[in-house]
């Protein structure tokens, strides 16, 4: 997960955290230390067991007197299915089949069919994605959706991961000839 500041760190109400709390059908199978990327970032991990469909609370508690608020709390929820046979069978090896139960979050892997400066997105395996705001490369390195979209060829094998928001596939993650980057 990925927070992002509404001022810079380090600042005077440095008690803030990142936690997750009402898990309903998923298990908590481990965390990773909160890593500040910038100023303004912080991402952390947690490993899951999904036991089902269900929920979990992800929340960022403001530091002790901040002023800019207490908490922010977003539900992440999980959807689990099965495939049908007839997308076993029309599924590639290098595509990651879409679940028949609604999915809010998937894997893309394949060639890259089209990119579309235009639309602010690019194509692989069908799936139109759309590529917004700011990105961190694994160096560091910062790039806008433009740039980033720079980054994608046509015919290139790239991973994404994407997630489906205001009736469209984003992507959060992309992996490029083994270089990962991540939106925020």
């Amino acid at each position: 997960m990925t927070v992002k500041f509404k001022h810079a760190q380090p600042c005077p109400y440095s008690d803030w955290k990142i936690l997750v709390e009402n898990p309903k059908n998923v298990e908590i199978l481990g965390e990773t230390e909160t890593k500040l990327v910038d100023p303004y970032t912080a991402v952390k991990q947690y490993k899951v067991k999904v036991l089902g469909n269900g929920t979990l609370d992800v929340v960022f508690k403001y530091g002790s007197n901040c002023p800019y608020g207490t908490e922010e709390r977003v539900t992440v929820y999980f959807y689990v299915g099965t495939v049908s046979s007839m997308e076993l069978n029309n599924t590639s090896s290098t595509s990651t089949p879409e679940l028949t139960s609604n999915t809010s979050e998937k894997i893309i892997s394949g060639v890259v069919e089209e990119v579309n400066t235009a639309g602010r997105d690019f194509v692989v395996n069908g799936t139109h994605v759309a590529v917004r705001g700011k990105w961190t490369s694994s160096e560091g390195l910062s790039y806008n959706w433009r740039e980033m979209l720079a980054l994608i060829h046509t015919g290139e094998e790239v991973t994404v991961k994407a997630v489906f928001e205001d009736g469209e596939w984003k992507a959060g993650g992309i992996t490029i000839n083994g270089k990962t980057f991540i939106k925020g």
